[in-house]
This record gives structure tokens, sequence and C-alpha cells, in this order.
């Protein structure tokens, strides 16, 4: 090859010029471009992280809130004359009819209470109501059963006076079986006694646990898609996926902690 092909095939000075300036230039800005992008995404996330940590404790504090006027509907219940009466002498018929219709009052009023119960010290339902959609009524005593069984029943018997027992978040049960369409259920109860501090009862709300689940999805509409509420054993109680739900007292032993 010949100089002058070899000059030929070299770029001109000043494109060379041109090349030498440029192109480190165009790397710099490329990398200053990037490292703006990442520093964008990073802050993104940053900021979505923290709209997110404060859609949950919003809901948090919404549950928390929902939770302290329960409590608060129960100790009220609790201190009722025609209950106290009724304690006193269990064979009071229109002391028990009278309680009856301050509950059916207050389910009317209330709204959030699927069943609302005094249950003896042996168990059994003395009175209960059910708020049955919107239409509460009074069961009638051939209606009524006996609960001497179940966890809830036992744990809530043996508090202390004033005390207060919150059950775990399930799945409504009547004569030994779910009861469809499922009712998810918080109960809170408190002992009951006498004016001789004789044990007598418990007294009992079956909290609707739907309206819970649906205030805690309100308080965090902007993240409802990726939004999981779950137990401590790691089950769904709510989720973007309806069939994940209550899956540990429905036999499908499918839990959040196997997803991730």
């Amino acid at each position: 090859m010949t100089p002058a092909s070899q000059n030929a095939d070299r770029p001109p000075p000043l494109l060379r010029r041109f090349l030498l300036v440029f192109l480190p230039l165009c790397l710099l800005l490329i990398a200053v471009g990037m490292s703006h992008y990442y520093t964008a995404m990073k802050l993104a996330r940053i900021s979505l992280e923290s709209s997110e940590h404060k859609n949950v404790a919003l809901a948090q504090k919404g549950l928390i809130s929902e939770m302290r006027a329960v409590i608060s509907d129960l100790t009220f219940l609790a201190k009722l004359n025609e209950l106290w009466d009724l304690l006193d002498d269990p064979e009071n018929e229109d002391a028990r009819l009278n309680l009856a219709q301050e509950f059916l009052y207050f389910s009317e009023k209330k709204g959030i209470y699927d069943q609302i119960r005094f249950l003896s010290d042996d168990g059994m339902e003395i009175i209960r109501i059910n708020y049955d959609e919107g239409n509460p009524h009074i069961l009638a005593q051939s209606e009524l059963q006996n609960k001497s069984d179940r966890y809830y029943f036992q744990e809530a018997l043996a508090q202390d006076i004033g005390g207060i027992y919150m059950s775990p978040f399930d799945l409504n049960v009547e004569e030994g079986a779910i009861e469809y369409p499922l009712r998810p259920a918080i109960r809170f109860a408190t002992p009951l006694f006498n004016s001789r501090g004789e044990k007598k009862g418990v007294l009992m709300f079956n909290f609707r646990g739907e309206k819970l689940i649906q205030g805690f999805r309100q308080a965090a509409a902007s993240i409802a898609d990726h939004l999981n509420l779950i137990n401590n054993e790691g089950y769904w109680l709510s989720g973007p996926r309806p069939e994940n739900e209550w899956a540990f007292l429905l036999e499908r032993e499918h839990s959040f902690v196997e997803t991730i």
C-alpha cells in the first residue's frame, strides 16, 4: 500500500480532532446521565416505599381505632342494669327479656356485630342476637347452643374481672361446621360477675370481619393490588387473590411465606 493510499484511509485532521474531543464528552455525558437515572430511580423507589409505609401505617391506625371502639362497646354493655339484674337472679325471665331487647337495639344501631351474646358460666347461650345482614333478631331459646367446648369461650371465661379477651381472626362456626357464606369474625369478650363477686358468665361480640377487612383495604387503597393482611402463622386473611384467603381453615395449606 502506498503512502497516498494510507493517508486516504485516515480520517481528516479536523474529524480526528472532533472525535478526540467529542467521544470523551459523549462518554462523560452518558455516565452523568446514567448516574442521574439511577439516582432518580433510587429516589423514586424510596419515595414509593415511604408512601407504602404511610398507607400501611394508616390502615394499621384504622384497625387499632376499630378495636378500641369495640372494647368500649363491650364495657358499656357489661355495665347495663338489666344485665346485673340477670346476673344476680338467673331465673328472672323479665330481666332476660329486657336485656335481650337492649342487645337488639344496640345491634340495630351499631351494625358491626354479627352476634351479641350472653353465655352462662357453663357455656350455654342465654341471650343471642344475630345481625343477619341488617335484619337483627333475638334467637329463640330452642336455637341457642352450648359453646363450652369452643376455645374462645374457655379463654374468655378464664379472664379476671375487667379483663378483655380478643380471639384470633377466623371464620364463624355453627353446629361444628364453618358457616357459609364465609363469615370472618373476631370475638371480643369479657367475663361477668354478679354483685357478690361470683363469675357467672361471659358477654361476647362477634365483630364483623368483612367490615374490618374493607376498612383496611380502603385505608390503603392506593396499594390494594399488592396489599396483604397476614395472620401470625403466615396465612392470608385478605389479599389480591381471594382463593388464597383463609386457606388454613379451608384445607388449602398455602401460605404467604411459601410465595416469597
